[in-house]
Protein backbone atom coordinates (compact mmCIF):
# COMPACT_ATOMS: atom_id res chain seq x y z
CA UNK A 1 0.00 0.00 0.00
CA UNK A 2 2.79 2.38 0.76
CA UNK A 3 5.00 1.26 -1.79
CA UNK A 4 2.36 1.48 -4.19
CA UNK A 5 1.83 5.57 -2.64
CA UNK A 6 5.67 6.26 -2.71
CA UNK A 7 6.21 4.55 -5.98
CA UNK A 8 4.71 7.63 -7.32
CA UNK A 9 7.82 9.55 -6.07
CA UNK A 10 5.38 12.21 -4.61
CA UNK A 11 5.76 13.94 -1.22
CA UNK A 12 2.21 14.72 -1.56
CA UNK A 13 0.84 11.22 -2.22
CA UNK A 14 2.76 10.35 0.97
CA UNK A 15 0.97 13.24 2.80
CA UNK A 16 -2.75 12.69 1.66
CA UNK A 17 -2.28 9.06 3.11
CA UNK A 18 -1.14 10.62 6.34
CA UNK A 19 -4.23 13.26 6.19
CA UNK A 20 -6.93 10.48 4.56
CA UNK A 21 -5.48 8.43 8.10
CA UNK A 22 -6.34 11.08 10.61
CA UNK A 23 -8.52 13.61 9.35
CA UNK A 24 -11.89 11.92 8.48
CA UNK A 25 -11.51 10.72 12.66
CA UNK A 26 -11.18 14.47 13.52
CA UNK A 27 -14.08 15.84 11.44
CA UNK A 28 -16.68 13.24 12.14
CA UNK A 29 -16.61 12.65 15.82
CA UNK A 30 -19.37 14.89 16.06
CA UNK A 31 -21.35 12.83 13.72
CA UNK A 32 -20.39 9.32 14.76
CA UNK A 33 -20.64 10.47 18.72
CA UNK A 34 -24.28 11.17 17.62
CA UNK A 35 -24.33 8.06 15.72
CA UNK A 36 -23.01 6.01 18.59
CA UNK A 37 -25.74 7.25 21.04
CA UNK A 38 -28.48 6.61 18.69
CA UNK A 39 -27.73 3.22 16.69
CA UNK A 40 -26.93 -0.07 18.21
CA UNK A 41 -23.76 -0.84 19.04
CA UNK A 42 -23.29 -4.32 18.32
CA UNK A 43 -24.53 -3.30 14.55
CA UNK A 44 -21.98 -0.22 14.29
CA UNK A 45 -19.08 -2.73 15.17
CA UNK A 46 -20.20 -5.56 12.94
CA UNK A 47 -20.57 -3.14 10.30
CA UNK A 48 -17.52 -1.32 10.67
CA UNK A 49 -15.52 -4.35 11.28
CA UNK A 50 -17.00 -5.80 8.09
CA UNK A 51 -16.64 -2.86 5.55
CA UNK A 52 -12.65 -2.21 7.02
CA UNK A 53 -11.99 -5.91 6.90
CA UNK A 54 -12.93 -5.69 2.83
CA UNK A 55 -11.23 -2.42 2.61
CA UNK A 56 -8.02 -3.85 3.78
CA UNK A 57 -8.43 -7.10 1.77
CA UNK A 58 -9.07 -4.80 -1.53
CA UNK A 59 -5.67 -2.63 -0.42
CA UNK A 60 -3.84 -5.99 -1.42
CA UNK A 61 -4.72 -5.49 -4.75
CA UNK A 62 -4.68 -1.83 -5.46
CA UNK A 63 -1.53 0.07 -6.67
CA UNK A 64 -3.44 3.41 -7.72
CA UNK A 65 -1.83 6.06 -5.24
CA UNK A 66 -5.69 7.98 -5.35
CA UNK A 67 -7.66 4.86 -4.63
CA UNK A 68 -5.02 3.44 -1.71
CA UNK A 69 -5.62 7.04 -0.20
CA UNK A 70 -9.40 7.34 -0.56
CA UNK A 71 -9.18 3.58 0.86
CA UNK A 72 -7.27 4.47 3.94
CA UNK A 73 -9.92 7.58 4.36
CA UNK A 74 -12.64 5.09 4.61
CA UNK A 75 -10.57 2.60 6.95
CA UNK A 76 -10.64 5.85 8.97
CA UNK A 77 -13.90 6.41 8.90
CA UNK A 78 -14.76 3.17 10.58
CA UNK A 79 -12.31 4.31 13.05
CA UNK A 80 -14.07 6.81 13.57
CA UNK A 81 -17.26 4.58 14.49
CA UNK A 82 -16.12 2.05 16.62
CA UNK A 83 -13.40 4.08 18.89
CA UNK A 84 -16.48 6.03 20.19
CA UNK A 85 -18.53 2.92 20.17
CA UNK A 86 -15.94 1.27 22.62
CA UNK A 87 -15.78 4.15 24.74
CA UNK A 88 -19.30 4.37 25.12
CA UNK A 89 -19.62 0.52 26.34
CA UNK A 90 -16.97 0.45 29.00
CA UNK A 91 -19.38 1.99 31.69
CA UNK A 92 -21.96 -0.89 31.13
CA UNK A 93 -19.22 -2.79 31.32
CA UNK A 94 -17.68 -2.39 34.86
CA UNK A 95 -18.67 -1.73 37.87
CA UNK A 96 -18.98 1.90 38.76
CA UNK A 97 -15.91 1.73 41.29
CA UNK A 98 -13.79 0.19 38.36
CA UNK A 99 -14.62 2.88 36.10
CA UNK A 100 -11.55 4.76 36.10
CA UNK A 101 -9.51 1.47 35.73
CA UNK A 102 -11.07 0.32 32.64
CA UNK A 103 -11.38 3.37 31.28
CA UNK A 104 -7.33 3.92 31.57
CA UNK A 105 -6.60 0.73 30.32
CA UNK A 106 -8.54 1.00 27.61
CA UNK A 107 -6.84 4.29 26.87
CA UNK A 108 -3.47 2.46 27.44
CA UNK A 109 -4.02 -0.15 24.83
CA UNK A 110 -5.50 1.97 22.10
CA UNK A 111 -2.35 4.08 22.63
CA UNK A 112 0.16 1.32 22.50
CA UNK A 113 -1.47 0.07 19.39
CA UNK A 114 -1.02 3.60 18.08
CA UNK A 115 2.58 3.68 18.59
CA UNK A 116 3.20 -0.08 17.97
CA UNK A 117 1.41 -0.50 15.23
CA UNK A 118 3.24 1.74 12.55
CA UNK A 119 6.31 0.14 14.12
CA UNK A 120 5.14 -3.79 13.37
CA UNK A 121 3.48 -2.37 9.97
CA UNK A 122 6.72 -0.73 8.84
CA UNK A 123 8.78 -3.95 9.35
CA UNK A 124 6.51 -6.40 7.63
CA UNK A 125 5.89 -4.03 4.84
CA UNK A 126 10.10 -4.29 4.02
CA UNK A 127 10.21 -8.10 4.62
CA UNK A 128 7.38 -9.23 3.11
CA UNK A 129 5.74 -6.67 0.99
CA UNK A 130 2.11 -5.25 1.87
CA UNK A 131 0.18 -8.52 1.45
CA UNK A 132 0.94 -9.56 4.77
CA UNK A 133 0.45 -6.93 6.96
CA UNK A 134 -2.82 -5.84 5.05
CA UNK A 135 -4.03 -9.67 5.53
CA UNK A 136 -3.02 -9.12 9.34
CA UNK A 137 -5.23 -5.69 9.42
CA UNK A 138 -8.12 -7.35 8.08
CA UNK A 139 -7.92 -10.35 10.32
CA UNK A 140 -7.84 -7.96 13.34
CA UNK A 141 -11.04 -6.14 11.78
CA UNK A 142 -12.56 -9.83 11.21
CA UNK A 143 -11.96 -10.20 14.94
CA UNK A 144 -13.18 -6.68 16.08
CA UNK A 145 -16.27 -8.17 14.01
CA UNK A 146 -16.22 -11.21 16.23
CA UNK A 147 -15.97 -9.03 20.08
CA UNK A 148 -18.93 -7.29 18.80
CA UNK A 149 -20.90 -10.11 18.39
CA UNK A 150 -19.31 -11.55 21.45
CA UNK A 151 -20.10 -8.20 24.28
CA UNK A 152 -23.15 -8.58 25.65
CA UNK A 153 -23.21 -4.81 26.79
CA UNK A 154 -25.34 -2.71 24.31
CA UNK A 155 -26.14 0.90 23.71
CA UNK A 156 -28.18 2.31 21.28
CA UNK A 157 -31.65 2.19 20.05
CA UNK A 158 -34.93 0.53 21.14
CA UNK A 159 -35.97 -2.52 19.64
CA UNK A 160 -38.58 -1.44 17.64
CA UNK A 161 -41.40 -3.38 15.21
CA UNK A 162 -41.70 -6.64 15.95
CA UNK A 163 -38.81 -7.09 18.39
CA UNK A 164 -36.21 -6.01 15.91
CA UNK A 165 -34.00 -3.08 16.00
CA UNK A 166 -35.42 -0.18 13.63
CA UNK A 167 -32.55 -0.34 10.95
CA UNK A 168 -33.22 -3.79 10.88
CA UNK A 169 -36.83 -3.70 10.90
CA UNK A 170 -36.28 -1.14 7.86
CA UNK A 171 -34.15 -3.33 6.03
CA UNK A 172 -36.37 -6.11 6.39
CA UNK A 173 -39.21 -4.26 4.95
CA UNK A 174 -37.33 -3.07 2.48
CA UNK A 175 -36.50 -6.41 1.39
CA UNK A 176 -40.00 -7.88 1.31
CA UNK A 177 -41.37 -5.56 -0.55
CA UNK A 178 -41.99 -6.06 -4.71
Amino acid sequence: MAQGVAADGSFTSVSGLLLAASLPIAVLAPLTGRLVDRADSRTLLVLAGLAQAALCAALIFTTQPVLIIASVALLACGVAVTQPTFAALVPGMVREADLARASGLVQTAGQIGMLAAPALAGTLLGQAGPELPLTLAAASYLALVGIGLLIRTRRGAPTGAKGRRPCLSGCATTASSP
